[in-house]
């Protein structure tokens, strides 16, 4: 694709609240590494400040990305 938008890029979803084991986290970290890498020419990642009107934080990815 050449433009690819990924949502929701904060902890409790990328990675998802629901993967606990070692094994769940990696598998979701692959998930995510598909999805940014079908991106051709842009990138876009949505990071949220609140949801439900709670403070989340972005997701570990981006700064495992170096971002």
């Amino acid at each position: 694709f050449d433009a690819v938008i990924v949502l929701d890029v904060n902890e409790g979803i990328w990675p998802s609240k629901l993967a606990i084991t070692e094994e769940q986290l990696e598998q979701e970290r692959r998930v995510f590494y598909v999805a940014i890498t079908r991106a051709r020419k842009k990138l876009v990642l949505l990071v949220n400040q609140t949801i439900l009107g709670q403070a989340v934080a972005p997701s570990q990815y981006i700064k495992e990305m170096g971002l």
